[in-house]
């Protein structure tokens, strides 16, 4: 970047234009380490006394270079803010349990400070899901919304309402992510209108809160690629990426609409997840070219039948992957490399559909962001009781969240407010707090990280 006064009597300015039409622009790239100005524009300030011969080409390009360093430094300062902020999803029907109640009460409350005590400056929460089998999240709701809504039409903290996790439906439960989407007809709508059903239960009780809607149900990305297989319900029967990411716009399509009738909103937030295994070394027979064209037909497909969806924050999926041995050594099946892979085909999807913003928006402000999660899995994957939570190790987050600002994304809503705070409980010292296994506390580890 280069930059020479061009004064003209007596008044510096410093033109810019671009190699298309000469206009101005001021594009800024927030990759980590790069320019902070896009390959296409060049900057020139000339010093002399004079315009230069052709200086009518660029009458509209020419602003005040103080102008110019006062834009710069809000952009740096804007910068420094992103890569220090994230949102938290909060599970309000967890929250809702007696016991749980006064934690997320003081995570929501630690979580509000600005900075938060770890120097994350939390710009978005995410309550989800609002319902479940027990009913609806009234306890939790009734409290944390005071805290995480206080002054929120203030649009720097947004707030999203996911409402359920699934339909109650016994059947719905099983064979959620295949056959049910292409060959039962009445599932989409059954799961709208349970949806629907529950938001107009939060719009009713809760009617001066801000909010957006969130998108509960959960899908692997990969499928979107390779397709799936149905249970012994649909006979077993392959369905290939096509069909199950056409099926899935639609299901989205309906819950988005039935949404969008129970209150407008601005904004859809949808959180798919990268697999748990990793494509990019010719996983399952497929090349990581092969994949990466199967999957952003794919996500096209379905962000063409689902209109209203317009930001995706894809989960790492590095948590649910994870594996804790009983000497509390850490095993990573997926890496940030992996979520990297699937980001960069989902942000190239939603240009492709024209909802990624202008051509060279700042990835600040991206339609496509990551969920990183933040806790580590132990025992067990079958039956999911069996399952282990424990929080994960801050400093893997950081350098986890250094990757993917490289890679040219930033955080979002992450899961899950309980993890960050006992996070920020433990800092820098969880080696020796956490990684000692104690298989005869019910097979947890210690307290802090999974009481």
């Amino acid at each position: 970047m280069h930059f020479k006064p061009l004064l003209n009597e007596g008044k510096p300015f410093c033109h810019i234009h671009t190699q298309r039409h000469n206009t101005l622009s001021l594009v800024w790239v927030l990759h980590w380490g790069q320019n902070l100005l896009s390959k296409r524009t060049r900057h020139h300030c000339h010093r002399t006394r004079n315009y230069p011969p052709n200086w009518r080409n660029y009458r509209h390009s020419v602003v005040p270079c103080g102008t110019l360093f006062l834009l710069l430094f809000f952009q740096i300062l804007q910068t420094t803010v992103a890569e220090n902020s994230r949102g938290l999803f909060i599970s309000a029907t967890t929250a809702s349990e007696v016991t749980a109640l006064p934690k997320y009460v003081a995570a929501a409350r630690r979580a509000t400070f600005s900075p938060s005590p770890d120097d994350t400056i939390i710009n978005s929460f995410v309550l989800s899901p609002i319902s479940s089998k027990k009913g609806f999240a009234y306890r939790a709701l009734d409290s944390l919304l005071p805290i995480i809504a206080k002054n929120n039409n203030d649009s720097s903290r947004r707030i999203y309402v996911g409402t359920n996790w699934r339909s109650n439906s016994e059947l719905h439960m099983r064979d959620t992510y295949c056959g049910q989407l292409v060959f039962n007809e009445t599932f989409a709508k059954a799961d709208a209108d349970d949806s629907a059903r529950i938001a107009t239960e939060f719009v009713t009780r809760y009617p001066n809160v801000h909010f957006s809607w969130y998108i509960t149900p959960e899908n692997f990305l990969n499928h979107l690629a390779v397709g799936c297989q149905s249970s012994e319900l649909w006979n077993n029967t392959y369905v290939n990426g096509t069909t199950l990411s056409k099926a899935l716009g639609k299901y989205l399509n309906t819950w988005t609409q039935a949404l969008n009738k129970v209150k407008l909103s601005k904004h859809f937030l949808w959180s798919p997840s990268c697999p748990e295994t990793s494509y990019r070394n010719n996983a399952s027979n497929y090349s990581t070219l092969v994949y990466k064209k199967k999957l952003l037909d794919g996500l096209v497909v379905l962000l063409k039948e689902a209109p209203l969806l317009d930001t995706l924050v894809i989960q790492d999926a590095i948590g649910k992957a994870s594996n804790v041995s009983i000497n509390g050594d850490v095993h990573y099946n997926v890496v940030a490399k992996d979520t990297l892979l699937h980001a960069k085909v989902a942000k190239e999807a939603m240009l492709l559909v024209g909802r990624g913003g202008e051509e060279g928006m700042a990835v600040a402000r991206s339609a496509v962001k990551i969920n990183m999660e933040m806790f580590l899995r132990a025992g067990r994957r079958i039956p999911a009781s069996d399952i282990v939570d424990m929080v994960s190790d801050p400093l893997e987050n950081a350098r986890r969240v250094e990757e993917y600002l490289v890679g040219g994304f930033h955080l979002g809503p992450s899961w899950e407010i309980q993890d960050w705070y006992k996070q920020t409980l433990i800092g820098k010292n969880w080696t020796s707090k956490c990684r000692q296994w104690t298989p005869c506390i019910h097979s947890k580890w210690a307290p802090p990280c999974c009481s």
